[in-house]
């Protein structure tokens, strides 16, 4: 599996509002995820992997994951 889409998956965010989080295009996302394409900004890496530790600290502290998502959307 692609890291793009690993990471993607640990959210547990669909494509569209996970690109809207790391503020890029879902259709960017889709072509990460499937190795057309990569990010060109560096930041977009930083962006990927702050959501990804920040929403795995949440599931730990957090009872109700859910309501922590739907928060971030």
């Amino acid at each position: 599996m692609n890291s793009y889409r690993e990471r993607r998956y640990k959210t547990g965010l669909n494509v569209r509002t996970f690109a809207k989080i790391i503020g890029s295009n879902p259709y960017s996302v889709y072509y990460w995820e499937r190795g057309k394409t990569h990010p060109r900004n560096p930041k977009t890496e930083k962006n990927i992997d702050y959501l990804v530790d920040l929403i795995e600290k949440l599931k730990k502290s957090s009872k109700n994951i859910k309501k922590c998502i739907d928060i971030l959307k």
